[in-house]
C-alpha cells in the first residue's frame, strides 16, 4: 500500500511560507499587550531560523510594519524596524497610561505613515497637537482617553488630510459636529463619554451624512429635545445602542434601516410604558423577520428572566454545543434592566408578553434561563409570557436550575386531575435537551428528576406526549437509571447527546 507523502514546512514554496509569516502578524485590537509582544517575538525568531526564512521575512516589509512598538527595545532597534517596513502603512497598538510622554511624542511623529492606530493615553493635549499632521494612509483610528479628562477631536484633526479614514472608535473621547471625515466612515463607535463633555447633541442630524456606515455603536447618546426627521442609513448592517429606554425609542423610531440590519439594544434603569413598547416592538419585528428564515430547531430564541434584567436574543447552537450569532442576519439582542429587584420583573413582564407575542407564536425552539431565587409571584407572569410560544417543539440547553423553574411553571406539583391540555405552557413540546440531568440527586435531592418524570407522564395522559429527552451529562445513580428506564417504557426516547 502506498504511503501518503508528508510535506514538511521546509518543502513549502516561498510564496506560501511568506504568507504564513504574514499571518503570524495578524492582530486584533482586542489583543492584550502581551499578545502583541508574542507576535513581535515570533517575527524576530522566524527571521533567525535559517537563511531562506530570514530572506523571506526581511524582503516582506508588510510583516515589519505590523510589529513596531516604540515602548520596547532601544531607539536604534525601533528605527531599524521602521526601515524594514519601508513605505508600508504602519499598524500600531499603544498603551500609555503611565509611560513617558517623550515616547508617545516620538511615536506620533510618524502619523503620516499610520495605517491603523490603536492608542490608550492620558496625554490628551500632546495627542491632539500631534494629530494636526496629515494622515494620508490612516484607515482605522481607535482612541481611548482618560475618564477624568475632556478629550474631543477638533474639526482640524489631521489638517483635513485623512482621505482613507473609514473606521473611528472612541472611548472617553468625543468629536466636533463638523468633523470632516464623517461622510466617509463605514464604522463608528462612541462610548463612555463623560457627561461633562458629551458627544454631539444632535446625532439624528449628523447621521444623514454617513451614508456609507455599515457599523454604528453608540453608548449613552444625547439626541437633544428637538423633533427629528427620519434618517435613512441604507448600508447599515450592525447597530449597537446603549442608553435609556426613552433615547432608544426615539432613536430607533427615526431610523430607516434595511430589514437585515442586526440590532443590539441595551437599556438601563428601565420602566414599563410607551418607550418600552416602542423599542420592544421594533425588536420584535426584527425577530419575526429572522424566524421566517429559521425553520430548523437549531435556531432558538434565548429568553433570560433575571431579578434585575430581562433579555431576548436569537442565536445558533453549534454541533459542539456553543452558542453564537446566526450567520444569516439579522442578529437581535434586546436587554432591559431596572433598579427595583422586587417589582421590576413583575411590572415589565406584561409588556414583554404583549410586545413579543408574534415572534413567540412563531418560534419552534427555545432556550430558557431563570435566575435563582425569583419571587414566586413572578412565576404566573412568566408562564403567561411563555404560553404564547404554543408552536415550540423543543427546549434546548436546559440545566437543572432552569428545569426546576420550568417544571414549577408547568405545575407538575398540582394534581393532574386539576389540569387540562390548555394549561400546558408548550402544548407542542416534544423534545427536551438537557446540559446536565440529575446533578442534584448526588447531593441528596431528587425532586427535579422526579418532577421531570411526572411531567412526561402527565403529557402522555393529556395526549400531548413527549417524544425525546436528551442529555449531555447524566449522573449514573441507580435510582436515576431506573427512572430513565421507566420513561423508555412509556415510549419516550431517552439518550445521550454530547453536543447538547
Amino acid at each position: 500500500m502506498n504511503q501518503l507523502a508528508i510535506t514538511i514546512i521546509s518543502d513549502l514554496p516561498p510564496e506560501i511560507l511568506s504568507s504564513i509569516f504574514l499571518l503570524n502578524t495578524s492582530v486584533d485590537s482586542s489583543y492584550a499587550v502581551n499578545d502583541a509582544k508574542i507576535l513581535r517575538d515570533t517575527t524576530r525568531y522566524t527571521s533567525q531560523v535559517c537563511r531562506q526564512w530570514r530572506f523571506l521575512v526581511l524582503e516582506n516589509p508588510v510583516i515589519w510594519s505590523r510589529v513596531i512598538d516604540f515602548t520596547h527595545g532601544s531607539h536604534l532597534w525601533t528605527e531599524e524596524l521602521l526601515r524594514r517596513a519601508a513605505n508600508c502603512p504602519l499598524i500600531l497598538f499603544s498603551r500609555y497610561h503611565s509611560l513617558s510622554s517623550n515616547i508617545l511624542a516620538r511615536e506620533l511623529e510618524h502619523i503620516s505613515r499610520f495605517g491603523r492606530y490603536d492608542g490608550v493615553f492620558t496625554e490628551e493635549p500632546l495627542v491632539l497637537d500631534k494629530f494636526q499632521q496629515p494622515a494620508p494612509y490612516l484607515e482605522e483610528l481607535r482612541l481611548r482617553g482618560s475618564s477624568s479628562a475632556r478629550c474631543k477631536l477638533p474639526a482640524t484633526i489631521f489638517s483635513g488630510n485623512a482621505p482613507r479614514l473609514r473606521q473611528l472608535w472612541l472611548q472617553h473621547c468625543s468629536f466636533d459636529d463638523d468633523l470632516p471625515y464623517l461622510a466617509q466612515l463605514t464604522h463608528l463607535s462612541v462610548s463612555k463619554v463623560s457627561m461633562r463633555y458629551p458627544p454631539p447633541t444632535k446625532w439624528l442630524d449628523i447621521l444623514p451624512r454617513m451614508k456609507f456606515l455599515t457599523d454604528l455603536e453608540l453608548e449613552v447618546v444625547n439626541i437633544g429635545n428637538e423633533s427629528h426627521a427620519a434618517v435613512h442609513l441604507p448600508n447599515l448592517e450592525n447597530l449597537a445602542l446603549t442608553g435609556s429606554l426613552w433615547v432608544s425609542s426615539v432613536f430607533l423610531s427615526c431610523l430607516i434601516l434595511k430589514p437585515t440590519c442586526s440590532m443590539r439594544v441595551t437599556t438601563q434603569n428601565s420602566r414599563p410604558g410607551t418607550d418600552f413598547d416602542i423599542t420592544a416592538g421594533i425588536i420584535a419585528q426584527k425577530l419575526q423577520l429572522y424566524l421566517t428564515k429559521a425553520t430548523e430547531s437549531g435556531f432558538p430564541l434565548y429568553l433570560h428572566f433575571g431579578k434585575g434584567y430581562f433579555f431576548v436574543t436569537n442565536r445558533v447552537i453549534s454541533p459542539t454545543g456553543a452558542a453564537s450569532e446566526p450567520e444569516t442576519p439579522p442578529y437581535v439582542f434586546f436587554s432591559v434592566s431596572w433598579l427595583s429587584l422586587e417589582s421590576g420583573l413583575l411590572s415589565i413582564l406584561p409588556h414583554v408578553s404583549s410586545a413579543f407575542a408574534n415572534p413567540l407564536s412563531q418560534v419552534t425552539s427555545l432556550e430558557l434561563c431563570f435566575d435563582s431565587g425569583l419571587a414566586l409571584e413572578t412565576y404566573s407572569a412568566i408562564a403567561n409570557v411563555l404560553r404564547q410560544a404554543n408552536n415550540v417543539t423543543s427546549l434546548v440547553r436546559l440545566n437543572d436550575q432552569t428545569a426546576n423553574v420550568f417544571l414549577q411553571l408547568e405545575g407538575v406539583r398540582r394534581p393532574i386531575s386539576t389540569q387540562t391540555k390548555g394549561d400546558v405552557i408548550f402544548p407542542s413540546l416534544r423534545t427536551i435537551h438537557f446540559t446536565t440531568l440529575g446533578i442534584h440527586v448526588c447531593v441528596g435531592t431528587n425532586h427535579i428528576l422526579q418532577s421531570l418524570v411526572d411531567f412526561v407522564r402527565y403529557r402522555i395522559s393529556i395526549a400531548a406526549p413527549m417524544k425525546e429527552v436528551y442529555y449531555a451529562n447524566l449522573f449514573h445513580v441507580r435510582w436515576i437509571q431506573n427512572e430513565m428506564e421507566s420513561l423508555r417504557e412509556s415510549g419516550v426516547l431517552v439518550a445521550q447527546r454530547d453536543w447538547v
